[in-house]
């Protein structure tokens, strides 16, 4: 009986580091999937930069749409970001405008 144990330990350990290196190429294999992810979610935050900025640009004609005589702190305060960064996308944008003066102004779309 005692030889029949030491075979069956025998057998369970060889199981045992059979897994062991199943682990260890998991273990490897996941690490390159974490650097895989990381270089994913790098690539992305530079795609959705570029993305949010033509949002913005959208909300922004929105907004104007909506109100021609928007203020640039109105804007800023319905989109969360600063009047400066507004002013920024406004300059950029090649067809809107703003005409008139102070409090008679009004913005148009081109």
């Amino acid at each position: 009986m005692n030889g029949a144990l030491e075979k069956e330990n025998g057998a369970l350990e060889a199981v045992n580091g059979a897994l062991g290196e199943k682990n260890g190429a998991l273990e490897t294999v996941n690490g390159a999937l974490e650097a895989l992810n990381g270089a994913l979610e790098e690539k992305d935050g530079v795609s959705d930069s570029a993305t949010s900025q033509g949002d913005v640009k959208v909300k922004l004609k929105e907004l104007i749409l909506r109100n021609p005589r928007v203020t640039r702190k109105e804007m800023a305060e319905a989109l969360g970001i600063g009047v400066r960064t507004v002013q920024r996308y406004l300059n950029e944008m090649e067809d809107v405008r703003f005409t008139g003066g102070g409090k008679n102004g009004r913005w148009e779309i081109l």
